[in-house]
């Protein structure tokens, strides 16, 4: 498990999506190769070992969050 103030940096939206519902700090930056990434801040490893097990989760929140994590990376990219 990470250390719960670890900050990592994840790229894909579902993973991010995911740890946005398990309310990690989620913050959105622009890296040096234009591409947009997320840093989160908390238990990224534990919430990621959760996502690989499959788990239940509410299908429209999770879908929500996801529509939110590609909104800011399609905001973020027309702001460059």
């Amino acid at each position: 498990m990470t250390d719960e103030n670890e900050i990592v940096v994840l790229e894909k939206a579902p993973q991010v999506a995911f740890c946005f519902l398990k309310k990690l700090r989620v913050t959105p930056f622009v890296k040096p190769n234009g591409r947009v990434a997320f840093k989160v801040k908390g238990d990224v490893a534990g919430v990621l070992a959760e996502l690989a097990s499959n788990p239940e989760v509410p299908l429209l929140d999770y879908l929500n969050r996801l529509d939110t994590v590609r909104s800011l990376i399609f905001t973020l990219k027309d702001a460059r």
